[in-house]
């Protein structure tokens, strides 16, 4: 009987295509987002339909900056597959250098851990560690970017034919502005290397793959005042193949043994009174699905997301 890894697949945020946008002015404060998903998946074979619940708490005191990002997935599955819940979580620090090549200088340090209820345990307590390294100019119309991510997947005790694997990823990016500020590009390049152990690991974990790379692309256009208090629109896609893949931006951590094959997503954001603002996508992945061994089936998934911040 062919085993299926259980876990989830990519519903944070950073996953879900959301622009990385240039850092504002550095400030005292601290933003709190409570944030919903909804997710459908056609025509996998194992899951069904799934939902997350997340908080996203970011601080900044002078030129430090902390952030924690907690959500519980919920993912229902088919083939009388007990439902799993998982625990995501995320945090970072960060320092900014000023006035370096005439703009500021960013470092940080990123850890994810992830836990669930896998019966397999291939999918569970997933460590990764990610320094981070970026840069804006003065004028705020330039970035660069560049992470390395280090992921570790334990085995399964029970099954001698699973072994430890690593994975490693670079991620190489630019954001520029146009039109005198009013739209933001990000380009991000996602060049990962897998190791698994096993044959068993290689056939089902990895798909084959020993290394993948993507390209994603994202816009976003702000809005001038208007009666809808509409503040932005934005639109993302990614070209290429991704597996494993961490994203700092938001704390995704994708840890299933299924490739993303392409994804497009829409977004809209408003200002609301008191302070707050709402977010919302719609996006559809397309994935290549693991866990069952060769020959490998795909699947779309589509979701909704929306969330509300205030800063203080």
């Amino acid at each position: 009987m062919k085993r299926v890894a259980a876990g989830k697949y990519s519903i944070a945020l950073g996953m879900l295509l959301v622009a990385a946008l240039p850092a504002q002015a550095q400030e005292n404060s601290v933003t709190v987002t409570p944030s919903y998903t909804n997710i459908g998946y056609d025509g996998s074979n194992a899951r069904d339909h799934a939902a997350e619940y997340g908080i996203d708490i970011d601080g900044t005191l002078g030129n430090i900056g902390l952030r924690t990002v907690y959500s519980r997935s919920i993912v229902n599955y088919k083939l009388g597959i007990k439902e799993l819940h998982q625990d995501n979580y995320f945090l970072r620090g960060s320092y900014k250098f000023n006035n370096v090549a005439g703009g500021t200088l960013t470092t940080g340090l990123n850890y994810f851990y992830v836990t669930n209820t896998d019966n397999s345990q291939l999918t569970d307590s997933v460590k990764a560690y990610q320094p981070t390294v970026s840069y804006l100019n003065e004028a705020g119309n330039l970035s660069l970017d560049l992470s390395y991510a280090h992921s570790r997947y334990q085995n399964n005790p029970t099954d001698p034919t699973t072994g430890k694997m690593t994975v490693e990823q670079w991620a190489p990016g630019v954001g520029f502005a146009l039109n005198d500020g009013y739209e933001w590009v990000q380009i991000r390049g996602y060049f990962i290397n897998i190791k698994p152990s096993t044959v068993f690991d290689r056939m089902n974990r990895t798909q084959n793959h020993s290394r993948t790379s993507a390209v994603e692309v994202s816009w976003t256009h702000f809005l001038k005042p208007n009666p809808f208090n509409l503040t932005s629109l934005g639109v993302s896609a990614v070209i290429g193949s991704r597996i494993y893949t961490v994203t700092g931006d938001s704390g995704g951590l994708s840890n299933l043994a299924d490739t993303q094959k392409s994804a497009y997503s829409l977004s809209a954001n408003w200002s609301l009174p008191g302070g707050w603002s709402l977010s919302t996508m719609v996006a559809e992945q397309k994935f290549q699905e693991g866990g069952f061994g060769p020959p490998y089936g795909s699947y779309k998934m589509r979701f909704g997301y929306v969330a509300a911040s205030k800063k203080f």
